[in-house]
């Protein structure tokens, strides 16, 4: 799905910027091209990119990050479904 944001290449910009090329999960230090933007608040919700809802982060991390909401997610839906029966 491609997002069509005009704010997330200024967002990503300010936060090189004023961070530096460091993932803010794991701290550790990268080239520009090798950090991703993050949003804090999933995309899907807020329909926009900010500055207090976004990090840079590495591609391991993004992808540990992404697992663990998808994880989060299931475990949410199995215990809600439980509680509901």
């Amino acid at each position: 799905m491609k997002r069509n944001d005009p704010n997330k290449k200024v967002v990503k910009e300010y936060l090189f910027q004023n961070y530096g090329c460091i993932c803010m999960v794991c701290g550790n230090k990268f080239e520009r091209t090798e950090l991703q933007l993050h949003h804090i608040l999933k995309f899907e919700h807020t329909h926009t990119t900010t500055i207090a809802e976004s990090s840079l982060v590495c591609d391991c991390c993004h992808k540990n990050i992404n697992c663990q909401e998808r994880t989060n997610f299931k475990e949410y839906t199995r215990i809600n479904n439980k509680i509901r029966k």
